[in-house]
């Protein structure tokens, strides 16, 4: 070859390498806290290179045993990095033997591309015994671990915020999950958090109705682990939602109506004035009788219902009125509470 000829070759090759991806240190890689785990104790996973094309396109993580193939991962354990570095939390498998944890550049299950295609690196562990690594809890796999939070949660009041955290017997332990639903708890203002790496597991928010509500939790080691932590004891919670009040407070009526002898087709104006007490609602319904002590009647439609009342005057004769003023309080156990006005006489000549 000529020399001429070496030197055209060389430079096409340089300019090859130049567009080609790097590949190392930058680009994706995965590691793991550890190389051996008890079952369902905690992984620690953490993905570097992810790029937002990778996050766009599903990356993800997945267990798989030793040597399958990469379209056969372990049902129900993959995660989706969100961001460059991602920290992803497992749960081991309960089956001892060798696993890999492989990353891959996009989901394979929902595009036109196949596994080996998509497959980045991998990195593999074991999962032993009882005797085996237990992730900083001494192998003792048959320690019990419960939550030494009281199972009598502080009760809670209607409409005044409210949070408890959960505490476990072994700080490895510091997530716990629902084993029964959390149903109970949504409706009344109330979500469970699970923790993370540094919270622990609560449940907060403002109550909107009174009642007992009962929970059952259990330790588990990630915030993603879909089973109980080895040696871990189920634990039933009651929390009491109370009435802010026992009952709404009575309306105070600041202004009383006043009667008055009118001519026939004349004008006069009954009315009441009250203020809502704390955060109840005033409502207002005129009665109307033919005598002071007589059966007294609803005065019909929304006249009948606002704090300004025009006595009716087209026909001759007495009509004694009243008003009955309600506070209506729904943080309340008894939730009305009324209160009549002077009873007024308002005569038509």
């Amino acid at each position: 070859m000529k020399k001429r000829q070496v030197i055209c070759v060389s430079l096409a090759l340089v300019m090859l390498l130049a567009f080609l991806p790097s590949v190392g240190a930058s680009g994706p890689a995965l590691s793991l806290d550890k190389s051996a785990y008890s079952p369902s104790s905690a992984i620690i996973v953490t993905v570097t290179g992810v790029t937002p094309q990778m996050v766009d396109d599903k990356a993800f993580v997945a267990i798989y045993k030793a040597g399958a193939p990469n379209a056969q991962y372990e049902p129900g354990t993959y995660q989706y990095p969100k961001n460059n570095p991602s920290v992803l939390f497992f749960a081991a498998p309960l089956a001892q033997g060798s696993y890999e944890m492989r990353l891959f550049s996009q989901d394979f299950d929902t595009r036109p591309v196949t596994a080996d295609e998509v497959f980045v690196t991998k990195a593999g562990f074991t999962v032993g015994g009882g005797d085996g690594d237990n992730g900083g809890n001494g192998g003792n796999n048959s320690k019990q671990i419960t939550i030494t939070t009281a199972a009598k949660l502080p009760d809670a009041t209607v409409g005044k915020s409210y949070s408890v955290s959960f505490a476990t017997s072994d700080s490895l332990y510091r997530w716990v999950r629902a084993e029964s639903s959390l149903t109970g708890l949504f409706g009344a203002g109330l979500s469970f958090n699970p923790g993370g790496l540094t919270g622990k597991p609560s449940i907060s928010g403002t109550p909107t109705k009174a009642g007992t509500i009962k929970v059952k939790f259990s330790p588990t080691n990630a915030p993603t682990a879909t089973s109980r932590a080895p040696g871990a004891v189920v634990k039933e919670f009651t929390l009491t939602i109370k009435h802010a009040r026992a009952a709404a407070v009575a309306p105070k009526i600041s202004r009383q109506p006043k009667g008055k002898t009118i001519r026939r087709n004349g004008k006069h104006v009954l009315t009441v004035t009250s203020k809502p007490v704390a955060s109840a609602k005033i409502s207002f319904q005129w009665f109307r009788s033919n005598k002071k002590n007589g059966k007294f009647k609803k005065v019909s439609g929304k006249a009948g219902k606002k704090a300004v009342y025009l006595a009716p005057s087209k026909k001759r004769g007495t009509t004694w009125y009243r008003c009955t003023v309600t506070n209506t309080d729904s943080n309340a156990k008894k939730k009305k509470t009324s209160r009549n006005s002077k009873t007024v006489k308002v005569t038509v000549r």
